[in-house]
């Protein structure tokens, strides 16, 4: 069965990058020691690499390791092997115009 977690937002004011989720969080990801991140968003037109240790810091908490599909030199490989994956927010159009460029759109529907 596939476990799937949505959320408008991943700040709430005042608050850092996941904070008020990181009970739920805790419940999606119980018994997962990494996960598959997807920086692709890029809210702010931050780089990957910066929105994944950002998307790092806030597992840290949950001793969970991130990992950016960016690092991975077969992103379809990396999605079918992933423990769990969490997409980062931002420009969807951004995303979805990435996902279909990477190929790997039918594989994470698949996941």
């Amino acid at each position: 069965m596939k476990r799937l977690f949505i959320a408008s937002t991943s700040t709430l004011h005042g608050g850092t990058y996941l904070e008020y989720l990181i009970e739920p969080l805790s419940e999606l990801y119980s018994g997962i020691s990494e996960i598959l991140f997807i920086p692709y968003a890029r809210p702010g037109g931050i780089s990957y690499k910066d929105y994944t240790a950002k998307a790092q810091d806030a597992f840290s908490k949950l001793n969970i390791k991130v990992t950016g599909l960016q690092d991975y030199e077969n992103p379809m490989l990396a999605i079918k092997e992933a423990q769990g994956i969490f997409v980062g927010g931002g420009n969807t159009f951004v995303l979805v115009n990435q996902l279909y460029k990477e190929n790997v759109m039918e594989t994470l529907r698949n996941a």
